[in-house]
């Protein structure tokens, strides 16, 4: 396989690793570790790292490994009204542009999240487990980046992707999965529900601000959970010590 190839492979594996929580705020990042999981040679490996540091993922500190970067309360902040902004944007394009296959895709993804719903409620769980944190988290993903695919601009597309990629690197506390209860995730389908009936009936305006309230109050509940999580690191206290119950998409 070409350099080129395998570091691509890398860097994808990186990516995922980030989007997904394998590799969280604050995670040492060993090249040989790594290099091991992909089955790659550590160099491909290592040019990966120095890609993602270069866009903003990762810090390397003298003499150490690479770091994955906890992004700041500010920091934060902007990346979710840059996802606003370019979000509902997509979203009134997509009314215009949506093909019928990929409304139905939309569908199709609502339909996932509706499983996590039914199967809260009734198999009688609390919240969601592993597992179906991750089944409900990729039809979340799939659903969003959908609607901002269908637009159709390339630049615009990978904007959001980093925007995602980086919310939930922090945002996103994945040694908890008690934080996704019914009522959360309830909340969430409804506000995706809205966002797919407006596409559906190719309402733009519609569109557009059922996109931006979706956003606006995701942000609202990751702005809280960041808030109280500096609070509580500015008293001494660790990230899994205290209720982080916040929905996130």
């Amino acid at each position: 396989m070409k350099a080129d190839s395998l570091r691509f492979e890398a860097y994808k594996y990186l990516r995922n690793a980030l989007a997904n929580g394998k590799l969280k705020a604050g995670s040492r990042v060993s090249t040989q570790s790594l290099a091991n999981d992909i089955g790659i040679s550590r160099t491909p490996v290592a040019e990966a790292l120095l890609i993602l540091e270069h866009e903003g993922y990762l810090e390397r500190f003298p003499r150490s490994a690479s770091v994955v970067r906890q992004p700041d309360a500010w920091e934060i902040s902007e990346l979710y009204e840059l996802r606003v902004a370019l979000e509902s944007y997509a979203a009134e394009q997509a009314a215009q542009k949506a093909t019928p296959r990929e409304v139905a895709t939309l569908k199709s993804c609502l339909g996932k999240m509706k499983e996590c719903l039914l199967w809260l409620r009734d198999g009688g769980h609390e919240c969601l487990d592993a597992e179906m944190l991750r089944y409900y988290l990729a039809a979340d993903a799939a659903f969003h980046m959908l609607i901002v695919s269908v637009g159709g601009n390339s630049r615009i597309t990978r904007t959001i992707e980093d925007a995602h990629v980086f919310t939930k690197i922090f945002c996103f506390p994945r040694d908890r999965d008690d934080h996704h209860l019914f009522e959360n995730i309830f909340h969430s389908y409804k506000e995706h529900a809205r966002i797919y009936r407006a596409l559906k009936r190719r309402d733009s305006a519609e569109s557009r601000e059922s996109m931006a309230a979706h956003i606006l109050a995701s942000k609202e509940s990751s702005m809280n959970f960041v808030q109280k999580y500096y609070a509580h690191k500015r008293q001494g206290g660790g990230i899994d010590s205290y209720d982080m119950t916040f929905k996130e998409s």
